[in-house]
């Protein structure tokens, strides 16, 4: 279901760069990359040319998930984004 939910986002997601530790709610993905259409659904001016993400760990308070917040920790991320050509 992970793997399903973040490949909406990112590419080169595979199970050997992904570590769950599902009951403690951590979850890390390392070297993937942007999908090129993860910003259609923004309906922004620009396209992804190339991106990078050297890390991406979540964790989720399942214990606690009403008082405690969610996070999510981009690290060593490189994008290259150009103007959408409107022709």
């Amino acid at each position: 279901i992970l793997l399903s939910y973040f490949g909406e986002f990112l590419e080169g997601l595979e199970e050997n760069n992904l570590k769950i530790g599902v009951w403690s709610g951590n979850i890390k993905v390392e070297n993937v990359r942007l999908r090129k259409d993860a910003f259609n659904r923004f309906s922004l001016p620009i396209s992804l040319v190339h991106s990078r993400v050297q890390s991406l760990r979540t964790h989720i308070p399942w214990k606690d998930l009403s008082n405690s917040p969610c996070e999510v920790v981009l690290d060593g991320i490189y994008v290259v984004l150009s103007l959408k050509d409107d022709s």
